[in-house]
């Protein structure tokens, strides 16, 4: 979408915006990682699954961190590959008419957020609670799975097929 001009401020810093790579019928990808912050135990069902904290946030001064599938794509790259490293084990992708839905569409922003390393990376400006959290997680589904963690509490554990 290089006709989108990034809103900024006068120091240069991105401002809460809603860019057309995350309109209708798009998607956000939520990068995971292996940590007890956001892979806990759930003893009520055996298993491992991602914690609330996978899209929990509420910093009025900064946003909580996406890729843009879209941007991606446009670069020519598999977002599967783009979003995975040593470090980012595994991902979600988020439908962000759903995030609307749960969040309410004038109390959020999904925008670009380029960085140096990683041209595609965006911004949710939202106050996120643990509730909200649960049903994104919910609404949300593997993109790069991660083998025997369940998304949610009404996910089953992902078992590898082959």
């Amino acid at each position: 979408m290089a006709d989108f001009e990034i809103p900024r401020d006068d120091k240069g810093e991105v401002l809460p915006h809603d860019h057309p790579n995350f309109g209708p019928g798009q998607t956000l990808i939520r990068r995971i990682a292996d940590t007890s912050h956001w892979i806990v135990d759930d003893q009520n069902r055996n298993c491992r699954r991602l914690s609330s904290a996978v899209y929990k946030y509420n910093d009025p001064t900064n946003h909580l961190s996406c890729d843009s599938p879209v941007c991606i794509e446009a670069l020519g790259h598999q977002p599967t590959a783009w979003v995975t490293s040593d470090f980012w084990v595994g991902s979600l992708t988020l439908p962000v008419d759903k995030l609307r839905e749960i969040q309410g569409a004038t109390e959020t922003h999904v925008g670009m957020v380029p960085l140096e390393d990683n041209a595609c990376h965006g911004g949710v400006w939202a106050k996120i609670t643990s509730g909200r959290s649960n049903d994104m997680l919910r609404a949300s589904e593997w993109l790069v799975p991660i083998e025997g963690v369940a998304i949610s509490d009404q996910h089953d554990p992902h078992v590898a097929q082959g």
